[in-house]
């Protein structure tokens, strides 16, 4: 069954859209002091509403729209095994289901360029206002796999040689003394319950962020920063 369009607001995930070839833009509607910033990215035709309008399409929740909408296309699914042999890293996001937070990891993927993404789909809103205003842009550049079994994922993952590393801040070995492999999928659990103990098993190494013993854990998105950025430097020349 074809999926509907859906809207998304703010700036950078509007621009964002609007200028990736690959996504359809059903609509565009913006404040009018922002029709300059539309005219210089595209030149699809566009509406000028109103802020009762945001009000609206945002179902009266306080988004932060900045005067920008679009009604977009959803992507269509995309195949892990077609795909794998065009993958290096990739984040695995198991049972996290805010997607306030799966939105400021694909953030930081981008940010330290990984652009390939496994998640559960029941915890993944492809069409959610706030996934798309966390991600700031991001969703048009991240490839996202929606699984229905991340074990499944897993092994096939190990099939093409990826080592498999998850992260619990009960381990004794930390991220910054580990040595990446070539081929890394990372694993990150919801902040509640960690990964569950199916995937934990899975794993070749598990990892914990070293931290001060004043705080028992990171935010899962400060935390995908930090693990991100330990791996960006694995792969930086020196």
């Amino acid at each position: 069954m074809k999926q509907k369009d859906f809207w998304i607001v703010g700036k950078h995930a509007v621009c964002e859209a609007i200028k990736n070839k690959k996504r359809t833009i059903a609509n565009i509607s913006i404040l009018e002091q922002n029709s300059e910033t539309i005219e210089a990215i595209t030149t699809n035709k566009y509406e000028i509403v109103n802020k009762n309008f945001f009000n609206k399409i945002c179902e009266n929740q306080h988004y932060h729209h900045q005067g920008y909408a679009a009604k977009i296309n959803p992507f269509e699914k995309l195949n892990l095994k077609e795909n794998i042999q065009n993958i290096k890293d990739i984040l695995i996001l198991d049972a996290i289901n805010d997607q306030r937070n799966i939105g400021s990891i694909l953030r930081n993927c981008l940010a330290f360029d990984i652009r390939n993404v496994i998640i559960p789909n029941k915890f993944y809103k492809a069409n959610s206002m706030n996934l798309y205003i966390t991600a700031a842009g991001s969703m048009e550049k991240i490839n996202i796999y929606e699984v229905s079994n991340i074990s499944n994922s897993i092994r096939l993952l190990k099939e093409n040689n990826f080592w498999i590393v998850g992260f619990d801040q009960n381990s004794k070995d930390t991220i910054e003394k580990f040595s990446f492999n070539e081929k890394n999928a990372l694993i990150l659990g919801s902040e509640g319950f960690g990964i569950k103990p199916l995937v934990k098993s899975q794993c070749d190494h598990i990892l914990k962020i070293d931290i001060s013993n004043e705080l028992e854990s990171l935010n899962v998105s400060n935390a995908s920063a930090v693990i991100l950025y330990e791996l960006a430097k694995k792969n930086r020349p020196n």
